[in-house]
């Protein structure tokens, strides 16, 4: 193997012919000066490995007007369910 190559794990190898996530419960997220790299992938249980299986690379002002996309959409439907229910945060079980 050249030295400028690295041996994929197995679980990359595993992962490498799977399909895309539908359902991501683990997020990896690494920042650079231009770019901002979120990683999504899957958890089964609590001591098995994390498979990731998509990403996504975006400009970092991309990444800031997501984050302000995604604060607002939450903002509302919180207040949209509250509305609806009474405010859930304060709620007893």
């Amino acid at each position: 193997m050249p030295d400028d190559q690295i041996e994929a794990s197995t679980v990359e190898q595993e992962n490498s012919g799977a399909p895309t996530a539908i359902f991501a419960n683990r997020v990896f997220v690494t920042v650079d000066l231009d770019v901002t790299r979120l990683s999504f992938g899957e958890q089964t249980t609590a001591d098995g490995p994390i498979r990731y299986r998509t990403a996504v690379v975006l400009r970092s002002s991309d990444a800031v007007q997501l984050r302000d996309i995604l604060s607002n959409l939450i903002e509302r439907a919180k207040n949209s369910v509250a509305g609806q229910t009474g405010n859930v945060d304060d709620k007893k079980t």
